[in-house]
């Protein structure tokens, strides 16, 4: 406002042949100086937030349990409250780091934020360091938002990622995504053990179908870490997975017969009762005891004489003892 009549007041005076006020100039200048805005403030505010996050993150990840006991919690409301802002913060300063502590923390913290922290984990994700996208990754997987899904997709079956592999399959698993269901697949053969783990509890967790042959085959994977979830996998997904169970029980044997038999009686599908009956006559003492177990899920009633047979005559003790429970069993359910 001031300046205006200034300007126009110096332009008069130039037209009209007068010199220069000096002194005018001056001060126009100074005036200009003051009015031009600087970003020395919103500096100085990024530069208070960055050491208010990192105090509170401290007393959140200290190793002083009585820092801990006294501080953390509340510490920890402060900055899940702060929200997305105080993501990139401690992405910075904590991401990499070595101290177990620190990275349970981070993880727990920015877990909480959720949604609003998203956009800063896949931009550093989209940076393309490994070992970053192993640990973004995991974070992804407990904020387990669909928003997720494309980046890692992205990454899951991607060279050079072979070590975030697990923790980007443990993500698509917890988001439960169906457009995962075909990579995961191609995974469930893979060298790692801990990522063909990962790989049946993903299936599992997103129970689509189309994963039921795979996971069949996982039941006779050489370690139990891995038979076990593909278990759990198939018993969720439930009927479907049915046929090709009795389909594979025919031809299979040992560890993988028995998971076969325990997963038919966990679904508790009466379709198997025939298949599941004939096993009861199979060679191998395991499997006979297995399929007692199982009928007994099943409430199976028309297999009790069978039961009672081996109950009194197989010569192992443990199918006889399998099968006197399973008695009992079928004949509580029946009363």
């Amino acid at each position: 406002m001031v300046l205006l009549p200034m300007l126009k007041q110096n332009q008069v005076g130039r037209k009209m042949g007068s010199h220069p006020n000096r002194f005018l100039l001056v001060v126009l200048l100074l005036l200009l100086q003051v009015s031009i805005p600087t970003n020395a403030q919103p500096q100085e505010e990024e530069e208070e937030l960055e050491k208010v996050v990192i105090d509170l993150f401290e007393k959140v990840a200290t190793t002083d349990v009585t820092i801990r006991e006294k501080y953390a919690a509340k510490a920890e409301e402060e900055l899940v409250s702060m929200g997305g802002k105080v993501v990139p913060i401690l992405l910075e300063h904590y991401l990499m780091t070595d101290s177990a502590r620190e990275r349970h923390s981070l993880n727990r913290v920015v877990s909480k934020i959720g949604e609003p922290a998203l956009e800063h984990l896949h931009r550093v994700m989209w940076e393309g360091d490994p070992e970053k996208v192993r640990r973004i990754s995991y974070i992804l997987g407990r904020i387990a938002s669909p928003r997720s899904t494309h980046i890692l997709l992205e990454y899951v079956d991607k060279p050079g990622y072979e070590e975030a592999r697990s923790s980007i399959v443990y993500a698509l698993g917890r988001i439960g995504s169906k457009e995962a269901v075909p990579k995961l697949i191609a995974l469930i053969n893979d060298q790692d053990v801990f990522l063909r783990k990962n790989v049946v509890v993903a299936l599992g967790r997103i129970g689509d179908p189309r994963a039921v042959q795979s996971l069949v085959q996982s039941l006779g994977d050489k370690y139990h870490i891995v038979r076990y979830p593909a278990s759990e996998a198939l018993t969720k997904i439930g009927e479907p997975a049915v046929p090709k169970l009795l389909e594979e029980l025919e031809k299979s044997s040992g560890k993988k017969k028995y998971h076969i038999i325990e997963t038919l009686g966990k679904i508790g599908s009466l379709e198997a009762v025939p298949s599941l009956a004939k096993v009861l006559d199979d060679k191998d003492w395991a499997a006979r005891a297995f399929a007692a177990e199982a009928l007994a899920e099943l409430g199976a009633k028309q297999v009790l004489g069978k039961l009672w047979v081996l109950a009194k005559t197989d010569e192992h003790p443990y199918v006889r003892q399998a099968a006197t429970q399973a008695i009992q069993k079928i004949e509580e359910t029946d009363s």
